[in-house]
């Protein structure tokens, strides 16, 4: 099996192409089984496989994509680096992950409309006004309502 390393280049067009900055879609097939491999802008992924898909043929064709060749040493390499980047992070992330749970949750409190009260001097009646903000159904509702 080889191993092919494979980047999204379409950050470099130009950007009134209609490819740029555009995720790719790759498919191929893996023992039985066919997969799609989705590669972001300025991203490399990594295949082992006996031959290069057409799929990705044809976006390198097109220069969407970049197709390098790895040696066993080199993917052994980058397995390894890999592997030790996700422990860091894993650690890295755990004290956070804690923090998070010592702290108690507050719940914020709802505002309730606020009231007033009014006296009419011709009437004597005590009236409750609430403010609110209206939306602009809201308003015509009103204008309506003022016309009949």
């Amino acid at each position: 099996m080889k191993a092919y390393k494979i980047t999204n280049i379409t950050h470099l067009l130009g950007k009134r192409n209609v490819k740029y900055n555009t995720e790719l879609d790759a498919e191929y097939v893996d023992g039985m089984m066919k997969k799609t491999l989705t590669i972001k802008p300025q991203e490399s992924t990594y295949l082992s496989l006996q031959t290069l898909p057409i799929s990705i043929h044809r976006l390198r064709i097109k220069g969407l994509v970049t197709v390098k060749e790895i040696s066993d040493k080199e993917m052994k390499n980058i397995i390894k680096l890999t592997k030790t980047t996700n422990k860091i992070k894993a650690l890295k992330e755990e004290p956070k992950v804690e923090e998070a749970k010592e702290e108690p949750k507050v719940e914020e409190a709802k505002e309730e409309p606020k009231v007033e009260e009014t006296e009419d001097e011709s009437t004597k009646k005590t009236t409750k006004k609430t403010k609110r903000k209206y939306s602009a159904s809201d308003d015509k509702s009103d204008v309506d309502e003022n016309d009949e």
